[in-house]
């Protein structure tokens, strides 16, 4: 986040782990089952339905392999294997599951998904007053 306003010269990157400044209801899992839902209104799945497949296979499941900065597309593609292995064992149809991973990143970002967390605001106004 740059602040417009300040003197700032340099590029500042900020991080939000999960759960640092704002929820997702359901999270990765909740994501994937609104992805679903968007396809298929009448799926009955929930995120915790999923929740339970998607314990592993996503690249922070592994800190120990560091990877090469990648274009965004490159690094959703790199979920999609996790994404179909935990619909498939689910028991959710390949050709459902293949669609709603397409739709993950547009999902995973909508903004209506998210709620801040109480005291976001306050975090952030400090982070910005330490430069």
């Amino acid at each position: 986040m740059v602040d417009q306003q300040s003197n700032t010269d340099g590029h500042v990157v900020f991080w939000d782990f999960d759960g640092t400044l704002a929820l997702r209801d359901g999270l990765w899992a909740g994501a994937v089952v609104d992805a679903l839902q968007r396809i298929d209104p009448t799926i009955t799945k929930t995120a915790s339905d999923l929740r339970p497949h998607l314990k592993s296979g996503f690249p922070w499941h592994r800190p120990e392999i560091v990877t090469t900065p990648m274009p965004a597309q490159a690094w959703w593609d790199r979920l999609t294997p996790t994404i179909l292995a935990a619909c498939t064992a689910a028991t959710i149809p390949v050709d459902l599951a293949t669609a709603a991973a397409k739709l993950l990143p547009e999902e995973f970002y909508r903004l209506d998904a998210w709620e801040l967390i109480e005291d976001a605001h306050l975090a952030l106004r400090y982070t910005r007053a330490a430069g």
